[in-house]
């Protein structure tokens, strides 16, 4: 980010060791743990700042109305519970690198900060971003539709259900070789131009992408056909199996 740019805008990326790297004060910020050392800290909390988070968090996303939430849902009352946790500055936040679980979407979007959900890889750049400012679409945790020039392809593991498998992409604007021990290469990718993922997508009714998962964690090939894997990322947003570890 330049200089000039980072006066004005402040980003939050998750990436895929789901850490948060944030710009505060104009200097990059320490690399902080996710949703679980949030979690955390609002559990260590005394009664009353827990109660006054909560209910941050209640108003906005909707589950209650300006009235209930009283004091916290002024202007003045956000900022100084922003000013305690990530900051004022933070105009957006911008995910990207794996899926999303539900407490990451709903803890950020509750403290007042725009989170919004993308995709991209370092073969294709980035390729798709949820830009809508409603949060009930912010809560879906999908990354859209793919950007002008772009095209999104499922190549689905079971032929009765065409809107799950991996994602294929293909554009103008991916890598055309790669370096392997050394060795340049041609780019892998498909007869008809498309570059295979390895991620599992779903397709939802509008149209938009769920990133579900890496296929090498959570699926494996067996004379039955694809079958589905009981991995680490399905814990992700299990917080009390966290604590007990």
């Amino acid at each position: 980010i330049s200089d000039l740019i980072a006066k004005y805008f402040v980003i939050v990326v998750f990436n895929v060791g789901r850490c948060i790297t944030f710009q505060n004060d104009f200097k990059v910020g320490d690399i902080i743990a996710s949703e679980r050392i949030y979690l955390a800290d609002v559990d260590l909390m005394d009664e009353k700042n827990k109660a006054l988070i909560n209910k941050l968090i209640d108003y906005n996303l909707g589950r209650i109305s300006k009235k209930e939430a009283g004091f916290v849902a002024t202007h003045f009352a956000q900022k100084a519970i922003q000013k305690k946790l990530l900051g004022t500055k933070i105009r957006f936040c911008i995910s990207g690198g794996g899926n999303l679980s539900t407490s990451t979407l709903e803890f950020i979007n509750g403290i007042g900060y725009q989170l919004h959900n993308g995709y991209g890889m370092t073969e294709i750049g980035v390729s798709s971003l949820n830009m809508s400012d409603k949060i009930e679409d912010k809560l879906i945790g999908d990354v859209g539709k793919p950007f002008y020039g772009i095209e999104y392809k499922i190549s689905p593991f079971d032929k009765t259900n065409p809107n799950i498998g991996e994602l294929l992409v293909k554009s103008n604007a991916m890598h055309d070789h790669i370096i392997i021990g050394g060795v340049e290469k041609p780019a892998q990718l498909d007869s008809e131009g498309f570059f295979h993922t390895g991620d599992i997508v779903e397709i939802n009714d509008k149209g938009h992408y769920l990133i579900k998962g890496r296929i090498k964690e959570d699926y494996v090939y067996t004379s039955y056909g694809w079958g589905r894997l009981i991995y680490e990322s399905s814990y992700y947003g299990c917080y009390q199996l966290y604590r007990l570890c």
